[in-house]
């Protein structure tokens, strides 16, 4: 059970859930930081979290028709891409793009967990799984928050911290793409009567 494959999506989820908690936690306080109104700041938050309703309404409907793992590699790849916009706050484009490609994103990765799990290992044992992926979850929300903090504490800036956690998101689009596929071959032939 703890095989590969586990460790991959633990390794890959923990780290995009840090990324993602990051931001969260850190978004209006960086906005703020970089000379925003506390209303500015609270719509690109609003901005955000409507794109995420998307992206959990829209990813089931891709999951259904393209291997899950890939599907969760893209959308932690663009997690990850994303913050990287979040380097150029006084550029209004840069921030609507971080919000809905963000957010989006987001949203999707709430969906996808279960079911990459559970399409690498069935579901006789999705719930103990899934335990033990959220513990590491748990630990990405934990993480992810706390570094950026005690990078902008010491450096007063966002900078350094977005690029960090951008990364952190990129490699655990890395992980999720590296689960080996455990689809039998199928052949091409048709069968005969």
């Amino acid at each position: 059970m703890l095989s590969a494959p586990f460790w991959l999506i633990l390794t890959g989820s923990t780290l995009a859930i840090g990324a993602i908690g990051a931001v969260i936690q850190h978004y209006i306080l960086f906005l703020r930081d970089s000379g925003y109104s506390a209303t500015a700041a609270s719509q690109y938050s609003t901005i955000l979290l409507a794109a995420s309703l998307g992206g959990r309404v829209i990813v089931g409907y891709v999951a259904d028709r393209v291997r899950k793992a890939y599907v969760m590699t893209l959308f932690y790849f663009l997690i990850g891409a994303s913050i990287f916009l979040l380097t150029r706050p006084h550029s209004p484009s840069a921030l609507w793009s971080f919000a809905l490609i963000f957010g989006f994103s987001m949203g999707a990765d709430y969906m996808l967990i279960p079911l990459v799990v559970s399409e690498c290992f069935g579901t006789a044992a999705l719930g103990k799984l899934l335990a033990l992926i959220i513990m590491g979850y748990s630990i990405g929300q934990w993480a992810g928050p706390w570094l950026v903090g005690r990078i902008f504490d010491a450096r007063h800036s966002y900078d350094l911290a977005w690029k960090i956690v951008a990364i952190c998101g990129m490699l655990g689009a890395a992980a999720i793409y590296a689960i080996p596929s455990n689809r039998p071959q199928q052949s091409d032939s048709v069968p005969r009567s």
